[in-house]
């Protein structure tokens, strides 16, 4: 075959680049999630008291935290409501494994929904300490900790429930909070359910290992676990009355490409291009005629 060697050099060549863009090994990435309530950063009516309970990390955050005067002895927390985080277990995403371009959790709240006396208090915010660590090859490349300042602020909007509340709004009823709408379904939503945000809704960052660039990102809340689940319109969860309802919050891990390697790389495909091009067969034309 003629002009063969030329296209065996570009085809090597854009192999080259092709494998410029992966690292030398497949990198074992993992990572480690948790956090908790931060006591004392609740905001209540008075004379409203809220109750930290729950595992304790050394940084002072909560597992859990319950509130309000309750109507019956239902649920975890002996009638009050209540919310929990990761199940109230530190160590649920610790040591978990995370592929490029996949969606994991990175958090979840779960919140028991117990009927409660508006006499008693209702919670109005209270701030989540989470703390995030990124292994790569068991090497600590990345840490967040979303305290202090950067802490998260978990707004709580519950309904009043001093009146029966119907187990379900007729389908198509409208709930608002901050602008966001959760339409009844007929079951299980309730004109009484809670609704619950944080912020900010989602983020991203950035790290660099044996010299490739990863983007790490957060957003939340989605409505079902990773893999999977939507994300729910400004970043809003919706509890059922009486119900027990979970929010998640996922993490997903992205090389970015770089771009001169992806500039050789597009030099390397444009001259397979060109030498595709050489070795098709050209049509001669017809030379001039002459004139008697």
């Amino acid at each position: 075959m003629k002009n063969s060697t030329p296209f065996r050099n570009v085809l090597a060549s854009s192999a080259l680049m092709l494998g410029v863009l992966s690292p030398a090994h497949a990198v074992v990435f993992t990572y480690d999630g948790y956090g908790g309530f931060v006591p004392g950063t609740q905001q209540m009516a008075p004379p409203a008291t809220a109750t930290f309970q729950g595992y304790t990390l050394g940084t002072g955050e909560r597992g859990q935290v319950s509130w309000g005067t309750p109507t019956g002895a239902e649920g975890p927390f002996g009638g009050q409501s209540g919310l929990e985080i990761n199940s109230n277990n530190p160590n649920l995403f610790v040591g978990q494994s995370i592929s490029l371009g996949q969606s994991i959790n990175f958090g979840y709240l779960t919140h028991y929904n117990e009927p409660i006396t508006q006499a008693g208090g209702d919670l109005n915010s209270v701030k989540v300490g989470y703390y995030l660590r990124i292994y790569a090859d068991s090497v600590l490349v990345y840490s967040m900790d979303f305290t202090g300042s950067n802490a998260f602020g978990l707004n709580v909007w519950e309904t009043s429930n001093t009146q029966p509340c119907p187990n379900s709004a007729p389908a198509g009823t409208a709930l608002s909070h901050n602008g966001n709408t959760h339409t009844s379904n007929g079951n299980p939503q309730s004109t009484c359910d809670d609704a619950f945000s944080f912020g900010p809704t989602s983020g991203s960052s950035q790290f660099s290992y044996l010299g490739h660039l990863y983007d790490i990102s957060f957003a939340g809340f989605f409505d079902q676990s990773a893999p999977g689940g939507s994300f729910t319109p400004g970043g809003t969860f919706w509890s059922s009355e009486e119900g027990t309802d979970r929010g998640y919050v996922q993490l997903r891990l992205n090389q970015v490409p770089e771009p001169g390697t992806m500039a050789l790389l597009g030099l390397s495909l444009l001259g397979l291009r060109i030498v595709q091009q050489l070795r098709r067969p050209v049509s001669h034309l017809p030379g001039p005629s002459r004139l008697a």
